[in-house]
């Protein structure tokens, strides 16, 4: 099996981490990995309609394209959902 070189974890990356990890096994860790690997895929891959193979034509996502817009707004909705709750 290939060996991927990773750059060290963030801060940021060691708190996702060890919140995964704290879960207990069973159907709620399973759904709550699932539900981050959809999530950030849908982050990381805006579907811009003029978005290319080598990426989004813009330098980054936070310009203003509607459809990076729309990826923020629904993360931001989510955010504020689950912060009503706590």
């Amino acid at each position: 099996m290939a060996r991927l070189d990773l750059e060290p974890l963030t801060p940021a990356e060691h708190k996702l981490i060890e919140a995964l990890r704290g879960l207990p096994a069973g159907r709620v860790r399973e759904r709550a990995e699932a539900l981050l690997l959809q999530v950030l895929a849908f982050a990381a891959s805006p579907t811009c309609s003029e978005t290319q193979a080598d990426g989004v034509p813009c330098p980054t996502p936070q310009n203003s394209c509607d459809q990076c817009r729309e990826v923020e707004a629904i993360l931001w909705d989510v955010a504020r959902r689950l912060g009503a709750r706590a």
